[in-house]
């Protein structure tokens, strides 16, 4: 598990951070969580580590013992209907020649499954912020897709991209299920009524107070994956 610092946090501002956390687990696997934050001059980095990330779980999952056979055959949602011409073409680029059809509906899994990732990395590699996220919520359908076609199995893997205001309610709730916080219940619900707050973080002192509950989870990851 890695974390990349925006340095000072006192000299930060909600807008130019963003925060990427990726949780999963794919049982006698791998088994894995990573939070990492970036300040918006920080995109190429940003690039880099959301595209091996995604890149690294589209490959574990889909080629697990486990859930490889679900990801081939997984009825995946449309891409005819819920993707525009452009993404089509990058869609279709992703699938080979051989099996290609006039509609996309008519690939077998696989091939639908290529293609999307296929679209995903190439939002990754060649968009910006709004492409990211847009990459993310792909990238969390086909696995929900492919997980959720084993009724049996415990995996799991979810990637979330937000701003501030968004992922601080969402990472106070996941923390207040961790064990390694027991002792830090008072100091997590003052955060939380602090985050709940309309407008929340007003100020650099604010995200800053935060920032540092974040660094001080990292450090926990670290210990616990190595």
């Amino acid at each position: 598990m890695t974390t990349d610092r925006p340095g000072n946090a006192r000299h930060e501002t909600s807008d130019k951070i963003l925060f990427l956390h990726v949780h999963y687990n794919l049982p006698g696997v791998w088994d894995e969580e990573q939070l990492h934050y970036y300040r918006s001059r920080d995109i190429e980095k940003l690039r880099n580590t959301l595209h091996t990330t995604i890149d690294h779980l589209l490959d574990l999952f889909s080629g697990s013992w486990e859930l490889g056979e679900c990801f081939a055959l997984c009825d995946y949602p449309s891409p005819e209907d819920s993707l525009d011409d452009e993404e089509k073409a990058v869609f279709r680029s992703g699938v080979s020649s051989d099996d290609l059809t006039d509609n996309l509906d008519d690939l077998w899994g696989s091939d639908t499954f290529s293609g999307y990732r296929a679209l995903i990395l190439h939002k990754i590699r060649t968009g910006l912020i709004e492409d990211f996220r847009a990459a993310v919520d792909l990238f969390n359908m086909v696995m929900e897709c492919g997980i959720s076609a084993d009724s049996c199995t415990k995996a799991y893997c979810q990637v979330t991209l937000e701003d501030a205001g968004d992922f601080a309610p969402r990472f106070l709730e996941w923390l207040s299920r961790d064990e390694s916080f027991t002792a830090n219940r008072l100091i997590l619900d003052v955060l939380r009524r602090q985050v709940d707050r309309p407008g929340w973080p007003r100020d650099d002192l604010d995200l800053g107070k935060f920032l540092l509950l974040v660094d001080y989870y990292a450090s926990i990851l670290e210990e616990r994956y190595g």
